[in-house]
């Protein structure tokens, strides 16, 4: 009688220490359920606040594409949408083309400056001369065609980047000087940046 006893009063504590454990186990269930909602809605109260979901919320719902053939509406997408930003920061969107060309008598283009003028800069993108016209001035030409047309809608800088294999003597003999450079671009040469205060005397004397 007092074995079954013992075994009774053994069966009730562990009963009653499984209950304890599954009491536990609901406790910390329920705090975490607490905390992932106090975390949902501390998330948004911030977009109520900010305006804006927080960097990495939800960030599986989305995807990333590849996509070299992108659709011209979504690149101008993206520039439209840095464009904003960008005005929203400086104030600013006086972006314009700049370009100048060199036609001979078919009017076929022989040479040009592909360009661009904004926040009182011009930038050289490309600059090319057939080399059927070259070491005649022509480059010469363009270039300050190029730095005069940035003068009258206000530029005081301009700045552009040549390759070691390419214009980098004819830019400095110009009055260009070297702001940086990047190595092994392509490798075995180099990729410099350049850049030069406009003024309104600007050189006649060098040619390309």
């Amino acid at each position: 009688m007092g074995s079954n006893a013992r075994g009774d009063s053994g069966s009730l504590k562990a009963s009653l220490r499984k209950i304890a454990g599954e009491s536990g186990r609901v406790r910390f269930r329920a705090r975490f359920v607490m905390l992932a909602v106090w975390n949902l809605s501390l998330r948004a109260s911030l977009i109520f606040v900010w305006g804006r979901w927080p960097v990495g919320a939800f960030m599986g719902e989305h995807s990333i594409t590849f996509e070299e053939h992108a659709k011209d509406e979504d690149v101008r997408r993206i520039s439209e949408g840095l464009g904003k930003y960008n005005l929203e920061q400086t104030g600013r969107d006086d972006f314009r083309k700049l370009n100048v060309f060199v036609r001979d008598n078919d009017d076929e283009i022989i040479g040009g400056v592909i360009g661009g003028t904004y926040w009182g800069w011009l930038y050289v993108d490309l600059l090319w001369i057939d080399e059927r016209v070259r070491h005649l001035g022509y480059g010469r030409k363009l270039l300050e065609a190029a730095e005069e047309e940035a003068i009258k809608r206000g530029c005081t800088q301009v700045f552009l980047d040549t390759f070691s294999f390419q214009a980098r003597p004819f830019y400095e003999k110009h009055g260009y000087i070297v702001f940086g450079m990047l190595k092994d671009f392509p490798p075995g040469h180099e990729r410099y940046f350049l850049q030069k205060t406009l003024s309104e005397d600007l050189s006649q004397d060098a040619f390309i």
